[in-house]
């Protein structure tokens, strides 16, 4: 699932979460690869280009609700390097973020 932020406001990813981790929803689920296996649901990866500094709650920036979050800082957008981006991972255990990073580079 890719929900995508718009114009400061971020999509409700407590419900998200919340339905790809319902027991109803998780037994649905068919993995393909052995990551997916791994991770035992449906991946949500957000693209938070418009929410980029804007607060989820009172206490957390947008980019930390899902498994993984990706800022585009292309031209267009609201903060930009002309050519860029960020990829912020928040996998749970078994995956070993600091080690995904490293694939990323």
């Amino acid at each position: 699932i890719i929900p995508v932020d718009i114009a400061g406001f971020p999509c409700d990813y407590d419900r998200i979460m919340r339905l790809v981790n319902e027991p109803e929803i998780r037994n649905l689920f068919q993995a393909t690869s052995l990551v997916q296996e791994k991770l035992g649901r449906i991946l949500v990866m957000n693209d938070a280009a418009h929410s980029l500094g804007a607060y989820y709650n009172k206490n957390q920036r947008t980019g930390c609700e899902t498994d993984i979050a990706i800022f585009s800082l292309h031209a267009v957008k609201n903060v930009t390097t002309a050519e860029g981006g960020a990829i912020c991972l928040n996998l749970p255990e078994p995956f070993d973020n600091a080690e995904l990073y490293k694939e990323l580079r």
